[in-house]
């Protein structure tokens, strides 16, 4: 097949969505799909990058009056299409990625073109479609998004939200977030040589955003502290509210407990999530973070939230334990039942490992590809 992923942003960006796409460009191309991503240009960047069976493509356009910079947003992403239809002489389906962004020129264009299109959500933009204002703007998106092919959501709570809007529910399908196999065992591997910590370590990886609730983390490790002395909290990732969390830090007398370590490659992230004990995500809103996923698979009891998607990977008490979103004293608790019970820790470890191989990217894939050859036969 001659695959066209349109997403807002890919590596070297960083984010989960940009991971995800990734992931699946790259095992589409070692299958021997063709595949072409379209994407915006950032920084440092080249315009045009090429691979065995992948290349990226990075449009511009400039930015000015709303409605003149979505024109020219529709048109980058045309011409990058019609760069591909000239290259190709055909394209049998296009992936696009966020409902309220690419998705929308993604599915015009498909239509336009007679392409098929898969439209895929990936966290906030359900939440938009459902609540978003001004209401006319996703009427709009809804009734354009309605007219994808298939609409792909990560996990099964976003059915009922989109189906709520008005998104037709037969149209609307669930394929999981993947994670690299391979990256992650190495990582396990290399951190079993590393020597064992003075410390527990207690790990998050994330955007340094309101939606991943860090402010109720330190709020908990606050509490942990109090109890107990040989546990550190290492928080990896940046964002607008960094300056904030680290002045809650200083606030609460937490400088040497509580560390930033900025953002780090990928690799070096899985890297510390490996070297620690307890991976936290405290989200108050998160559809299906990867980073969940790449946690388990490396055998790490996981403290999250129950919100949107978490509770479709995690089984409380079997695979990791949940707490509400909002509440620091039940996220402490949570951590140092963990911090003080080792069999615990191992139980949940192995049972975790377990769970994530239902996520590995080569099963991931299968998926999609199923869902690009109904979109194509229908």
């Amino acid at each position: 097949m001659i695959i066209v992923l349109l997403s807002d942003s890919y590596p070297p960006s960083v984010g989960g969505k940009q991971r995800e796409v990734e992931l699946i460009a790259r095992e589409l191309a070692r299958l021997g799909h063709r595949v072409h991503v379209i994407t915006k240009m950032i920084e440092g960047a080249r315009g045009r990058e090429e691979g065995r069976n992948l290349t990226v493509h990075r449009f511009t356009y400039r930015e000015g009056l709303p409605v003149l910079t979505k024109l020219l947003y529709v048109s980058s992403v045309l011409r990058a299409i019609g760069s591909v239809l000239a290259e190709e002489g055909r394209i049998n389906v296009i992936h696009a990625n966020d409902l309220l962004g690419i998705c929308l020129p993604g599915v015009l264009i498909g239509l336009l073109l007679g392409i098929p299109v898969i439209a895929q959500g990936h966290g906030t933009d359900i939440l938009l479609m459902r609540h978003g204002r001004p209401r006319w703007k996703y009427l709009l998106y809804r009734w354009v998004i309605s007219r994808a092919s298939r609409i792909v959501v990560n996990a099964r709570y976003a059915i009922s939200y989109l189906a709520d809007v008005g998104v037709p529910e037969d149209k609307i399908a669930v394929v999981p977030c993947p994670i690299p196999t391979g990256l992650v065992e190495r990582a396990r591997g290399a951190a079993g040589k590393r020597r064992r910590w003075a410390k527990i370590r207690v790990a998050t990886v994330a955007n340094l955003v309101w939606q991943k609730g860090l402010s109720y983390l330190i709020l908990a490790a606050k509490k942990v502290c109090e109890h107990v002395k040989n546990v550190e909290f290492i928080v990896v990732g940046d964002g607008p509210l960094r300056e904030e969390l680290m002045r809650q830090v200083r606030g609460l007398g937490l400088e040497g407990r509580v560390r930033f370590l900025g953002r780090l490659p990928y690799e070096e992230a899985l890297g510390v999530m490996a070297s620690s004990d307890i991976f936290v995500l405290p989200s108050v809103y998160d559809q299906l973070p990867m980073v969940i996923l790449e946690a388990m698979a490396l055998g790490k009891p996981v403290v999250a939230t129950r919100v949107c998607g978490i509770p479709d990977v995690i089984e409380d008490g079997r695979t990791g334990l949940l707490v509400e979103p909002r509440d620091p004293e039940g996220l402490a608790a949570a951590i140092l039942k963990l911090v003080e019970d080792p069999g615990l820790r191992e139980e949940l470890s192995q049972r975790a490992r377990l769970a994530a191989e239902h996520y590995d990217v080569r099963r991931i894939v299968r998926l999609h590809i199923k869902n690009y050859q109904e979109a194509i036969r229908a």
